[in-house]
């Protein structure tokens, strides 16, 4: 047998350039892939908590409205931040100022790092939220003061009397 003629047309498979190029090409679409799943993550958790600050704001309208609270006479105007005291919250004793408290606790479970401002004025009631999230896309690591971002829910109800 004499292998002085190879038919070229008769090569079949991949060649290694073809099969690197189809790697190079495979590799970048899972990079991406991942980005957009670690982008989704957090971005799923951002809404998370924006969701846990409505939920919150409007708990407390309801602890309000259950106790008949319609006025700053009724209760004053409250301010919770990461340093309040809410050891004392007794989740079956019924009155404001223990609701109070124990929604303050929830705050303290649900938003890192929150400072919230309750103020009532004429039978309305502002609740204003900050707390602070991780920046999605940060250019400068070094700079520790970057890392986070601050997120604000200002929530406005009238409280009704339970008469009316």
């Amino acid at each position: 047998m004499s292998l002085k003629y190879i038919n070229k047309k008769k090569q079949e498979g991949f060649t290694l350039i073809e099969a690197m190029v189809a790697v190079m090409i495979l590799s970048v679409g899972m990079i991406g892939l991942a980005y957009l799943q670690a982008t989704g993550m957090r971005l799923n958790t951002t809404s998370y908590t924006r969701t846990q600050a409505a939920v919150l704001a409007g708990d407390l309208l309801d602890r309000m409205r259950s106790h008949g609270v319609v006025d700053a006479a009724t209760v004053q105007d409250y301010q919770i931040n990461e340093n309040t005291d809410t050891g004392g919250c007794q989740p079956l004793q019924s009155d404001i100022d223990n609701d109070l408290l124990c929604w303050a606790a929830d705050i303290q479970r649900a938003l890192p790092e929150a400072d919230v401002t309750v103020d009532f004025d004429a039978g309305w009631v502002t609740i204003d939220m900050q707390w602070s999230e991780p920046v999605l896309r940060d250019d400068t690591p070094n700079d520790a003061s970057d890392d986070k971002q601050i997120q604000t829910l200002l929530w406005e109800a009238e409280l009704m009397d339970a008469d009316s």
